[in-house]
């Protein structure tokens, strides 16, 4: 299912789905704003989605237009889709949580109780992980790459 992505996103880049999606995340960034932006929407597209299978192959393709269109420079916004989107995988609807919550799930002593605690916890990090990633763009870190 993952790999299938590749061929529905060829699909929606022959479409203008990609031009579509940078001329919108282009349309409410500013340069001050725009790596902040493009890390959030990797870091929430990714609490649900896997981040190497499903948010890089959407959002790569955008950068270049939204470099250009904001005057920003695309190394930013790469480097902050990595890292958010790899932080937000943390999440239990995502698939590094997943895997972490499926393994737990092997353990016979991990009660519902156990498992309701590993939830919370890895979406609070993949929370916390963002916020804080989002935070030092909207100060400038990323504006140095």
């Amino acid at each position: 299912m993952v790999t299938g992505f590749g061929m529905l996103m060829e699909a929606v880049i022959n479409v203008g789905g990609v031009a579509l999606l940078s001329d919108s995340l282009a349309s409410i960034m500013t340069p001050k704003t725009a790596t902040a932006i493009q890390g959030l929407t990797a870091g929430i597209m990714s609490w649900f989605n896997s981040a190497i299978g499903v948010v890089w192959p959407t959002l790569v393709p955008t950068v270049g237009e939204i470099a250009a269109k904001v005057g920003v420079s695309p190394n930013g916004l790469i480097s902050i889709m990595a890292l958010t989107a790899a932080f937000a995988g943390l999440s239990p609807a995502s698939t590094g949580g997943g895997l972490i919550m499926a393994a737990n799930a092997t353990d016979p002593e991990f009660t519902k109780e156990k498992e309701n605690k590993v939830f919370v916890e890895l979406f609070g990090v993949s929370a916390l992980m963002l916020a804080l990633i989002v935070i030092a763009a909207l100060f400038g870190l990323y504006s140095i790459l």
